[in-house]
């Protein structure tokens, strides 16, 4: 009944404080939407590498020369965006203002070549059947990125046609096609964002809620007054804790609503998924018991929740991989437990097994913490002085 009393007056007591509320239920949901809005069109655009090319025909190109080049400016796959000009300098002024990308000039006698000795583009093509020069491609570029990129894919599209003439067909489609692995799921961002989201919201309370509402009650005195009552420490403790746990559900509840409206994976509800969040909850509270064990003023327990709450989201893969990180802040990664945790529930989402690592890393640091907390318990529940 006391605890049930406790608990009652510190939910009340938290959901009367506007920072409670936003930073761990509203805050977490609301940048949800906001990186799903912006950025899963970026990491989905798969096709919209779009090249813009413009071409110019001194004279138009007939026979072989004409349905080879133009299979190749129609063909499927190929990243560029062909417009035929009728105006060479019109095209050349557009490379400038950087409206195209890159603008290829055909040469009046270039339908006299003979395509076996079509080498390179800058080289002199020769017909070997009219022993005649054959003026060069003109190719203008800007110094912009896509526009070197343009020239690139270009050249490599003219050497694989001069690979292919140069077979003469002698190379037969007789060969047999055989898909190896397993087929990956269209990658969503929004299934990747989630369980980052899930696990913000438990580290706000983790990281500042708990610790610092310990470190408030020691300021104040609270548990100071509590200590003279027939309250013990452990009902305070465990009013105070399942208060904030409470946060956390709902904070979970909102996320997990949102998420049935954006139609994340239908797997985040099934009970492998939900065991490993659960688990992952034990832990990232211990976080919280942990700092409580050794910062006593709100100050100190608020910056240093800050620098590690920081570290830890940013250095444990929730918003972008964290692989190509310096080695010299890389060793973070590795020993940030949240890492394996957003880890375990990615495979999950992703149809792969939790690893043994994402358990074993985050149960290493679940029992230091409990372990210190626990030696600490009667000295943060100011019984010592």
């Amino acid at each position: 009944m006391k605890i049930k009393e406790l608990f009652t007056a510190y939910t009340k007591d938290s959901f009367r404080q506007f920072e409670t509320v936003f930073w761990a239920i509203v805050f977490p949901s609301l940048f949800f939407i906001f990186f799903v809005s912006i950025f899963e069109n970026a990491f989905n655009q798969e096709n919209d590498f779009n090249l813009k090319a413009g071409i110019y025909y001194e004279k138009p190109l007939t026979g072989i020369n004409k349905m080879t080049f133009e299979s190749v400016f129609n063909a499927e796959g190929i990243p560029f965006h062909f417009s035929e000009y009728t105006d060479k300098e019109k095209g050349i002024e557009d490379v400038k203002k950087k409206d195209i990308d890159i603008f290829i000039v055909f040469p009046e006698n270039f339908d006299k070549l003979n395509l076996k000795n079509f080498d390179r583009l800058n080289l002199k093509f020769i017909s070997d059947k009219l022993n005649v020069n054959i003026d060069n491609l003109q190719i203008y570029t800007n110094y912009t990125t896509d526009s070197q990129y343009a020239y690139k894919i270009f050249k490599s599209i003219t050497d694989e046609i001069n690979i292919a003439i140069k077979n003469k067909g002698e190379l037969k489609e007789n060969f047999r096609l055989e898909y190896i692995g397993t087929q990956e799921k269209e990658f969503r961002y929004r299934d990747y964002l989630f369980p980052s989201i899930l696990l913000m919201g438990i580290l706000t309370i983790s990281f500042f809620n708990i610790p610092i509402g310990m470190a408030e009650n020691i300021e104040k005195g609270i548990i100071k007054r509590f200590s003279v009552t027939p309250l013990r420490g452990s009902d305070f403790f465990m009013g105070f804790m399942l208060s904030n746990l409470l946060v956390v559900v709902l904070s979970i509840i909102v996320l997990y609503f949102e998420g049935y409206l954006l139609k994340i994976e239908p797997v985040v509800y099934s009970f492998k998924f939900l065991s490993f969040l659960f688990y992952s909850i034990i832990v990232c509270v211990s976080f919280g018991l942990l700092i409580a064990s050794f910062f006593k003023k709100i100050n100190t327990a608020a910056v240093f929740g800050q620098i590690a709450y920081q570290m830890t989201i940013f250095l444990s893969g929730f918003y972008f991989d964290t692989k190509a990180t310096p080695w010299i802040i890389r060793w973070y990664v590795y020993f940030n437990p949240v890492t394996y945790m957003v880890d375990g529930m990615r495979n999950i989402i992703n149809g792969n097994s939790v690893g043994l690592q994402n358990l074993i890393v985050p149960a290493i640091w679940l029992v230091v913490s409990l372990t210190v907390f626990s030696f600490s318990f009667k000295r943060v529940m100011h019984y010592e002085k």
